[in-house]
């Protein structure tokens, strides 16, 4: 009966690194769909998932190792993933900004034009 808490603490941790797969993977979904107010949220679950696992003390059994290092294999390729994904969306609100800027620069000389005491 004594080995059964580390077992269960096995479990547990499996379980954990699963919800930050998880998380991980519908992440990656919103941000492939371009449905960042979805990715938002769940980028709030997946951080504190994140940080469970990084708090977790104790060894994990050698399949569980295995495990955890697939889990941490894929977290780590998401997270590319996702960086490129986020990346390409600043550049296109970039592009958007800098367009607003430029038509905003426009319409101000334009309407200084319109409106000039000099005309």
């Amino acid at each position: 009966m004594a080995n059964s808490a580390p077992m269960a603490n096995m479990a547990l941790s499996a379980q954990k690194y699963q919800l930050a797969l998880q998380l991980s993977d519908d992440m990656l979904t919103k941000a492939k769909q371009g449905n960042w107010d979805d990715f938002i949220e769940l980028n709030t679950h997946y951080i504190s998932a994140v940080q469970n696992l990084l708090g977790e003390k104790g060894g994990l059994a050698f399949d569980d190792e295995e495990q955890a290092f697939s889990s941490l294999t894929c977290l780590l390729n998401n997270e590319k993933e996702i960086r490129q994904l986020l990346q390409a969306r600043l550049d296109a609100l970039s592009g958007k900004i800098d367009n607003i800027r430029q038509n905003q620069k426009c319409s101000n000389a334009y309407s200084s034009q319109m409106f000039s005491p000099y005309r």
